[in-house]
């Protein structure tokens, strides 16, 4: 639940970050009960152009040649799931940013500055990080949306069980509405965030030793 929390609260700021005065209003959420699945879409793309992004940076660095691997992957998964997202976007009405977001620019910075083992090491701890709160996100849109929380999907069999109950139909998140072609691209790429997430958690453990 905390995390859960954390993950509305987070989505909300980027919607007040986000806001644009060209964005057709009944798509685009309010100040004061921000829609979380147009959020949890317009988070996604951020965090898709930060991985394709971060990415190209790492392939231009003197690296090991697993965590190349694992970048050009990242390159080409992520800017395919951009893509899908964008068609997503365009037939809900979504404007989405054109950018990764002022604080994923400011850790490209910062990254870009470092060579061999220390950009392997914040490269992937970015990566870790990013798709951590990317599964976060995701998950948040299924719950806030009346989804039963991936029960019994093949991304994570049996989550939602206990905890997850009674957080569908969420009575902090009115108005939140999750289609299915929206539930279909989340239940899509969730597995995939988490089978990130689990490839660069054991590089970075390797890196770090």
């Amino acid at each position: 639940m905390k995390r859960y929390t954390l993950a509305l609260f987070t989505l909300a700021a980027l919607g007040l970050a986000q806001q644009n005065p060209n964005q057709n209003p009944q798509a685009s959420p309010d100040a004061t009960g921000g829609n979380v699945v147009v959020l949890g879409l317009q988070a996604m793309a951020m965090s898709n152009q930060f991985e394709i992004d971060a990415s190209k940076a790492a392939l231009a660095k003197n690296i090991r040649d697993a965590v190349k691997r694992y970048a050009q992957k990242m390159i080409d998964e992520h800017t395919k799931n951009q893509q899908t997202l964008q068609q997503l976007a365009r037939s809900k009405n979504v404007t989405l940013p054109q950018n990764e977001g002022v604080h994923n620019r400011l850790i490209l910075l910062n990254a870009s500055l470092l060579q061999g083992p220390d950009f392997e090491r914040a490269y992937l701890k970015a990566q870790v990080d990013g798709h951590e709160m990317a599964a976060l996100f995701l998950d948040t849109m299924l719950k806030a949306g009346g989804s039963e929380a991936m029960q019994g999907t093949p991304a994570n069999p049996g989550q939602g069980q206990g905890q997850g109950q009674g957080q569908g139909n969420n009575p902090q998140s009115p108005g939140v509405t999750l289609d299915n072609d929206v539930r279909q691209y989340v239940q899509a790429t969730l597995p995939a965030v988490r089978q990130h997430l689990a490839e660069a958690t054991e590089l970075y453990q390797q890196v770090t030793r």
